[in-house]
């Protein structure tokens, strides 16, 4: 909590080393749902610095851990996290096969706010690869589950996107 924390107030350097504290303590232990997201958490920092392997390696870790314990909704959000990655490599092959597997795995689990953000990100995904059908089907999915949770924020985001996509097609 105490990484999460500072990370939210923009003390970057102190979250990591709230982390790497925590994950001493947590090593200890059995693997656990804590340790994963601390994996996540340095993922997360380590992508904002740019340093894309230690961000793939520290979701790896968090993904692994999360099949070990059979936590569905966290590997969803690896799997959310390394397609971002591998987007931002230039990967998009990658990218999208991570979103699709977010896709299934939160549809699976029930997980609609989750859902609904994976569509999202797959896809913007495929508007920036210029896949304009697939990207307005994968966004038109996200809005619809947003709308039905009253996620007015998250709504506003993807009609945005959605308007992207749908200039970009001439309609």
């Amino acid at each position: 909590d105490r990484g999460w924390t500072l990370f939210r107030l923009g003390r970057r350097e102190e979250a990591e080393a709230a982390c790497r504290e925590a994950l001493e303590l947590l090593d200890e232990g059995p693997p656990s749902l804590a340790r994963a997201q601390v994996h996540s958490l340095l993922g997360g920092l380590a992508y904002g610095r740019g340093d894309h392997d230690e961000a793939v390696a520290q979701h790896e870790a968090a993904l692994a851990l999360r099949e070990d314990l059979g936590d569905q909704q966290g590997m969803g959000k690896s799997y959310n996290n390394l397609g971002i990655i591998a987007e931002r490599r230039g990967d998009a092959a990658a990218a999208a096969i991570w979103h699709a597997r977010s896709v299934r795995l939160k549809a699976a689990a029930g997980d609609r706010p989750g859902l609904a953000s994976a569509y999202n990100n797959l896809g913007a995904l495929y508007w920036r690869q210029g896949d304009l059908s697939r990207a307005a089907a994968a966004l038109g999915a996200s809005l619809d589950l947003k709308r039905r949770l009253g996620n007015r924020w998250g709504e506003a985001v993807t009609l945005a996107n959605l308007a992207e996509v749908l200039f970009d097609s001439g309609d």
